[in-house]
């Protein structure tokens, strides 16, 4: 949703996730703040991560995962098979910045390499930025 605020493209917007109840409530809340996203259109909501399996079309330029760091490093894998091209960024957070060399790990095994000038700390949490293809450290 704060992509959408901020102009992202709805053309190119699309939520996936391993729980379709998380898949529900991202349809509703784009629905109950569609004034926010001045969005008329509905991002497309795309089938859970059913079994680790990647069941869906297309690649993006950003994936964002705000989850917890176990949960994230088993998924990076998939993730990073999402983005568009080989290129393109990971944004992680949800997990506190104790975690953050375990998620980098992680990351690198995938080939994706950390911003660290875009690294964020906030109240005991991190928010990590990996671009593929490309060293940034």
């Amino acid at each position: 949703m704060a992509g959408l605020a901020l102009g992202a493209d709805i053309a190119a917007s699309a939520s996936v996730d391993i729980s379709d109840d998380a898949l529900f409530l991202t349809e509703e809340n784009l629905r109950r703040n569609e004034h926010i996203t001045n969005q008329s259109e509905t991002v497309q909501v795309l089938k859970s991560l059913d079994g680790g399996r990647d069941n869906w079309e297309g690649s993006f330029d950003v994936v964002v995962a705000n989850i917890p760091s176990n949960t994230l490093a088993m998924l990076l894998p998939t993730l990073t098979r999402a983005l568009k091209g080989g290129a393109g960024v990971v944004l992680c957070s949800g997990y506190p910045t104790t975690e953050l060399e375990k998620v980098r790990k992680a990351a690198n095994d995938c080939g994706l390499d950390e911003e660290m000038a875009r690294r964020r700390y906030e109240s005991g949490w991190v928010l990590q930025v990996f671009g593929a293809g490309r060293s940034t450290s």
